[in-house]
């Protein structure tokens, strides 16, 4: 298995699979400095698109084979499955040799074992994102974090930090005037670089979506 470092992601574009500019974005026609991609079959995708969405990705990588695989230049490659059980679907899939790994949502001790046997491909590296209400929890993280390297280890790339999706959790919404870090999330990102990075796990910071606040961004950065 190869390896891959947690610095090669640069800062991670999420795209819908249900968009029709994927495979330009993979041959750097489109954004030819991104350095990483994630194929969102997640939330970024209604319930009623998911067919289309997932028909869509199997095209795309069915593209990048008839090209002879992804350029050695080109983007990191991710898909992020709904569940473990899409997740288990795709595992299968031989075109899944062009994909470098999952981003895996709303992961928790609960639900790692059904991860665990879902994604069996060791060459699928996985990137589980951190955006429950465990995630307040400085102790679930311990747990949740010794589960990880006593099973998977070797095969995560870095803990994402759900952001949207812990903000919600607490009935709040991004305001457009201040940084992350001046929510509650000012204390969540410390402690879980604290509780997370202890046990030798990079972490990336939540994504910023707020694409027409150049200014904000730069503050957040």
């Amino acid at each position: 298995m190869k390896i891959l470092s947690p610095y090669a992601l640069g800062a991670t574009l999420y795209m819908p699979a249900t968009r029709a500019d994927l495979l330009d974005v993979v041959f750097r026609s489109k954004l030819p400095e991104l350095r990483s991609l994630v194929v969102c079959l997640e939330d970024a995708v209604a319930a009623i698109d998911v067919e289309t969405a997932l028909s869509n990705l199997h095209v795309l990588l069915s593209a990048i084979h008839d090209r002879g695989g992804r350029p050695a230049d080109g983007p990191l490659l991710f898909v992020r499955p709904r569940d473990s059980g899409m997740a288990a679907v795709l595992n299968d899939w031989p075109l899944m040799k062009h994909v470098d790994g999952f981003v895996v949502p709303k992961l928790t001790l609960r639900n790692l074992g059904a991860w665990e046997q879902a994604v069996t491909n060791p060459e699928l590296f996985l990137m589980p994102t951190l955006e429950t209400a465990d995630v307040f929890n400085p102790v679930a993280m311990v747990e949740l974090g010794q589960a990880l390297k006593a099973n998977l280890n070797h095969r995560i790339i870095a803990l994402r930090i759900g952001g949207n999706d812990l903000m919600g959790g607490l009935g709040l919404r991004r305001n457009l005037a201040t940084t992350l870090y001046s929510t509650p999330m000012g204390y969540v990102i410390p402690m879980l670089a604290g509780v997370m990075g202890s046990q030798g796990f990079a972490l990336t910071a939540p994504v910023f979506e707020q694409l027409a606040s150049p200014n904000l961004l730069g503050e957040e950065l």
